[in-house]
């Protein structure tokens, strides 16, 4: 189903096995589907794996933007914003291995306090993927019940505000590799394979939805902090150059912009 650009006011949307989900140009820009707060955008049930959504924003559901269950759905280049829920603000797992790859999900928050994941994963006997995906300014990052397990790699989960990166019941098994896990509220360090916690230096400031990479960024391929060949890590690509900071008084940067408009 090639869908044709612009913001569609829907919920609950049934997917079906065998479909493909997709904007006509290629990019989650081009789609908005809004929630208005009355529910999900899209739900998958027992859908098999080729069923697709591609290049979409799910934006305003108030019970996680996606509800996965029994499904082995692949989600690729979508975006997931503004979304609330009290348990997966963004997604909602169960018994499922969706993949995930090239998404991003930012400013989704939590409905209950102290905080709800952004992916909430349960029971384990399938592992959902996630690669090269950028988590930023969520209420918290992956949560995992029973023995969920999830691959995650060359995936980024940064300025979580009020919950972990990761997080879950004893038993859970998240698998990292070449991921940046950093500036969360708790512990951001998770020893596996080839990651590490060094601010990803995003070009945008917080707020803006900008999360396309500086070019000294450690997440941009070549500049892993251990000189690891992981190439790009997480969502987005390199798109501006380094963003330099200098100490200044108030009254030198007064003189400067007189200097400037005259």
């Amino acid at each position: 189903v090639l869908v044709e650009c612009g913001t569609y006011c829907e919920r609950d949307i049934l997917m079906k096995s065998g479909v493909c989900l997709k904007s006509e140009a290629d990019s989650p820009k081009c789609i908005t589907i809004d929630a208005q707060l009355q529910g999900s955008v899209i739900i998958c049930n027992t859908n098999d794996s080729s069923t697709k959504i591609e290049c979409i924003t799910m934006t305003n559901a108030s019970e996680g933007a996606m509800r996965i269950s029994h499904s082995y759905v692949v989600v690729n280049n979508c975006t997931m914003k503004n979304n609330e829920g009290a348990n997966g603000t963004a997604v909602d797992i169960w018994q499922s291995a969706p993949q995930f790859n090239n998404c991003l999900f930012y400013a989704n928050q939590s409905t209950h306090a102290p905080f709800a994941w952004t992916v909430m994963i349960a029971i384990g006997t399938d592992i959902p993927t996630f690669s090269n995906c950028t988590f930023a300014e969520n209420s918290a990052g992956i949560g995992f019940v029973y023995d969920a397990a999830a691959y995650i790699d060359n995936c980024i989960i940064a300025f979580c505000t009020d919950g972990p990166a990761v997080g879950g019941d004893e038993g859970a098994y998240p698998i990292f590799s070449c991921s940046n896990l950093f500036g969360n509220v708790g512990d951001d360090w998770i020893c596996q394979d080839n990651c590490f916690s060094t601010d990803p230096e995003f070009c945008g400031v917080f707020g803006t939805g900008n999360y396309y990479l500086q070019s000294d960024s450690p997440c941009a391929p070549g500049n892993h902090p251990d000189g690891v060949d992981c190439g790009l890590i997480g969502a987005l690509p390199v798109e501006c150059g380094t963003v330099a900071t200098k100490k200044s008084t108030w009254g030198s940067m007064k003189s400067r912009f007189r200097e400037e408009g005259q």
